[in-house]
């Protein structure tokens, strides 16, 4: 497959609001790492701080960096050293992973590599450690041509699912493991809090795992819709209802047994806790902007005896499998929440209808240009 000498990126150099389009080297894989030719980056909520260059932003990110850490390409060019377990050639279609772990820390020695605690990732210019690792590594993200990607983060695609599905699969992956960490199962009552781009990956992955009542809660009536379009049961808008309230009307006053919270927002992080009955289980995803306040700690923790959990990405590589399965089965169609999809050269459209909340899903797609060789 040809190499292009140049590609368009888009970068982010300067303490300052928003992006750069530049033109840069193709950079060659040096060992363990593979080039990538990006053919869909989605952006999501969580790149917001990193556009606005906020105190949040500068926290996670480090410049130098390329923005996009959902991305789905094609193989082009495979570094040295890379073992014979990653069966990669070029021509496969990949899915990144990007939460890089570091293969010696605690968490990764005891198969929790997604929470690496030297954890580097893709479009934050956060440098890793481990295989593969370097300077040239950091600065990569999916919002480019082209992107260089430590091989052991690279999921191979085994179903012949759409680009678009694919590039789905790092926010679905998100969703799928906050629904197994609420131990969702068949027959099983949930409420899920937040129905942006991962509420609504949760519902249908909710009833995909049989869930029998799947309830919903948001602020906004055609997310709602959308929503119960997907499967869920029953819609409440927290603006003109009262979460418990109703949530107690539909649990015969026990609350649910499972609850995926996805807002992210104060009021209903501090509240929810009151619709999971007694010895539930709740998984938090939303990611609050304050400290979380339950209302009553004895009441809402200590003497009901509900199981807390928070997840950070996807577990590596079950979660991928997993959600590749239920879209290549039919079980799921992540496509539907895409609102945009625009070329990457109008990036500046496609970051404009994030910041003003005009989608549910955005995704780019980069204009390869004709081989420079």
């Amino acid at each position: 497959m040809p190499v292009p000498k140049t590609m368009k990126v888009l970068t982010k150099d300067k303490d300052v609001v928003g992006y750069e389009m530049a033109e840069v080297e193709v950079p060659a894989p040096g060992d363990h790492q593979t080039l990538v030719k990006i053919t869909k980056v989605g952006v999501c909520g969580s790149d917001i701080p990193l556009h606005d260059w906020t105190d949040v932003g500068k926290s996670i990110a480090t410049l130098p960096f390329t923005p996009g850490h959902e991305a789905v390409g094609v193989v082009v060019q495979i570094g040295a050293g890379v073992q014979p377990m990653h069966d990669l050639t070029p021509g496969d279609r990949v899915g990144v992973e990007n939460h890089y772990y570091c293969e010696k820390c605690h968490q990764c020695r005891h198969g929790q590599p997604h929470i690496c605690s030297f954890m580097g990732q893709l479009g934050h210019g956060k440098l890793g450690h481990g295989p593969g690792m370097d300077a040239t590594i950091a600065k990569q993200g999916g919002c480019a041509e082209y992107a260089l990607v430590p091989t052991k983060m690279l999921y191979k695609l085994k179903y012949d699912i759409t680009d678009v599905q694919a590039c789905l699969l790092e926010p679905m992956g998100v969703a799928h493991n906050g629904c197994e960490a609420a131990e969702v199962t068949k027959g099983d009552d949930v409420l899920i809090t937040g129905c942006g781009a991962i509420g609504l990956l949760a519902v249908q992955i909710c009833k995909a795992m049989g869930a029998s009542k799947i309830i919903i809660a948001d602020i906004d009536e055609k997310k709602l819709q959308m929503g119960i379009r997907f499967g869920a049961d029953i819609a409440i808008n927290t603006l003109k209802q009262d979460l418990k309230t109703e949530v107690m009307n539909h649990t015969e006053g026990f609350g649910v047994g499972h609850l995926v919270e996805c807002s992210g927002a104060g009021p209903i992080v501090d509240t929810c806790f009151e619709s999971v009955r007694k010895g539930g289980n709740m998984c938090l995803l939303g990611l609050p902007k304050k400290p979380i306040r339950p209302q009553e700690p004895g009441k809402d923790f200590l003497f009901r005896c509900r199981t807390i959990r928070s997840v950070h990405g996807r577990k590596i590589f079950h979660t991928w499998e997993q959600c590749e399965k239920l879209i290549a089965t039919g079980a799921c169609q992540p496509e539907l929440i895409v609102t945009h999809d625009f070329p990457l050269s109008s990036y500046q459209e496609a970051f404009g209808a994030l910041l003003g909340g005009k989608g549910i899903k955005i995704l780019m797609t980069p204009e390869t240009s004709s081989p420079k060789l």
